[in-house]
């Protein structure tokens, strides 16, 4: 397809936000987990689990990903059973429509 005929589809916005010492390694699993792009920054906040004072602790992530239903399910799936009973950790979804 070329970007000419492109056309929106739907598509599912995963953003998560956790601590940042897990950046590399939660990268690494949802690779692996079949996400092959995303869109990260770095950020700080106030919310029920605290506040993060980034001069003093290490920094807190935002990822954004672009994803179908099922690997959307496949992805939630893998984070509640490896990461949401062990680091700070909270995701929202969106429906969105994507150019591609």
């Amino acid at each position: 397809m070329t970007r000419n005929n492109a056309e929106l589809r739907p598509m599912k916005l995963l953003t998560l936000v956790s601590e940042g010492i897990i950046e590399d390694q939660l990268l690494r699993d949802l690779r692996q987990q079949g996400i092959n792009g995303y869109t990260a920054w770095e950020v700080h906040g106030e919310g029920h689990k605290g506040h993060r004072r980034q001069e003093w602790e290490d920094h807190n992530i935002r990822l954004e990903i672009l994803l179908s239903d099922e690997l959307l399910s496949k992805v939630l799936k893998f984070l509640k059973e490896n990461y949401f009973p062990y680091y700070a950790m909270t995701f929202w979804v969106q429906d969105v429509e994507s150019w591609s």
